[in-house]
């Protein structure tokens, strides 16, 4: 008998105990595919990948008897080869084509200066901080846009306007509640890169600032969420859908 656990469908609290459990998984055998293994230098080409494909490339370092959290030339030619043309589409996909290999991104990379410019100089984190955000400000804010558009039809539906408007309000909720899944997933893993990154930077007061940032973002969109699949009156749904754009804010 085979199991599959859908993790966009997962609870903001049985995530954080799924990715706890996989840290301890991490340089063996049973590692799951959820926390994050791998060096910072291969942190923007490894972290989008698939929960298999990440299980593959983890696979295949440990088979090498190399050091699944290590970087060398060796480690880059195992990850490449383990990826595969699957996992080259897919940076491919987010990224553009590279000719540099593994690690050659240089949308991950020019997002990894950045990071460490911030983490090395205080005074222009202000200045640097509005550019980390724009990597995840896409999707946000396609769902402050769905959310946005769904409130037309249930100011209708509060005044009894038109016929069948909570109905359809309530068909726009669902597809959001879906968009959120997603989005609770991205900004769990992203959680714990911030965790990883303070044990990088001990020494950064912005290192120690992100995990909050991203704790905080991950509090309001599970309540966001929560508040849509109970929603069952007009006011319901407009309150639900101001959480939802409340939340989607970058």
């Amino acid at each position: 008998m085979s199991y599959s656990i859908d993790m966009n469908k997962a609870t903001s609290k049985a995530t954080t105990a799924l990715f706890a459990l996989d840290k301890n998984f991490i340089g063996t055998p049973d590692y799951l595919g959820l926390a994050p293994f791998w060096n910072t230098e291969y942190k923007h080409d490894l972290r989008d990948l698939t929960v298999d494909l990440k299980v593959k490339v983890h696979q295949a370092l440990l088979k090498a008897k190399l050091d699944v959290k290590g970087h060398s030339e060796e480690h880059s030619k195992v990850i490449g080869k383990a990826m595969g043309s699957k996992g080259r589409k897919v940076l491919e996909k987010k990224f553009g084509p590279s000719d540099s290999g593994v690690g050659g991104h240089r949308a991950g990379s020019l997002r990894k200066d950045l990071i460490k410019l911030a983490y090395d100089n205080p005074e222009v984190r202000e200045d640097v901080l509005p550019l980390l955000k724009q990597s995840a400000a896409s999707s946000r804010e396609k769902i402050r846009a769905e959310a946005n558009a769904a409130f037309k039809p249930i100011d209708r539906a509060q005044g009894g306007a038109v016929e069948g408007a909570m109905d359809r309000a309530q068909s726009t909720a669902k597809k959001l509640v879906k968009s959120l899944e997603k989005e609770l997933s991205k900004t769990q893993s992203r959680l714990e890169e911030a965790k990883q990154d303070m044990v990088d930077y001990p020494n950064s007061a912005f290192a120690k600032d992100r995990p909050k940032y991203f704790q905080n973002m991950l509090s309001k969109t599970q309540n966001a969420m929560t508040s849509l699949k109970s929603a069952k009156t007009p006011h319901d749904m407009q309150v639900a859908l101001a959480r939802v754009e409340n939340a989607m804010k970058i």
